[in-house]
């Protein structure tokens, strides 16, 4: 599938922007803290399958917990307030 789709992904841990950057064009991403957790949401586009799984691998590699991905409608993702 060579599409542009936009995802939420969550994981986690705290994630580099730039490591998701080299995948997926990174519309948010925000860190939520919890009693003795951390969990970071990303939101962004990402341009194709081989990107979604290059992202999902390099989070994996560096040992973060996978907790969802969300593919996301375009009204979705417009609704999602860019960081800034």
């Amino acid at each position: 599938m060579s599409e542009v789709a936009y995802y939420r992904i969550r994981v986690s841990g705290g994630v580099s922007e730039w490591w998701v950057s080299q995948y997926m064009n990174v519309k948010s991403m925000r860190v939520h803290h919890g009693a003795g957790f951390i969990v970071t949401e990303i939101t962004g586009r990402v341009s194709d399958q081989d990107a979604l799984i290059g992202l999902l691998n390099m989070l994996y590699d560096m040992r973060h917990v996978l907790i969802a991905v969300d593919r996301l409608t375009v009204e979705q993702y417009d609704e999602i307030a860019p960081e800034g």
